[in-house]
């Protein structure tokens, strides 16, 4: 687990999926101190999904290539 200060000093833009109904951290919570600490955060909390999310590859992807997208026009 990260401090706020070493989540705030994180500089490259990232795509964090939190599962709604894990079990193992309270998702809600994480995902709200996510957007409040780190800047280029794309946080996604998913309802009725627990601490495995299916189809991570597909959720990852379509982050990484918005993000070369955004490169290649910037």
């Amino acid at each position: 687990m990260f401090g706020d200060e070493a989540l705030a000093r994180v500089s490259s833009p990232m795509r964090i999926v939190y599962g709604a109904g894990d079990r193992m951290l309270d998702a809600p919570a994480a995902a709200s101190r996510a957007r409040a600490r780190i800047r280029d955060a794309d946080v996604v909390l998913l309802d009725g999904v627990g601490h495995l999310i299916p189809d991570r590859a597909g959720k990852v992807g379509s982050f990484v290539r918005a993000q070369g997208r955004a490169g290649a026009e910037g």
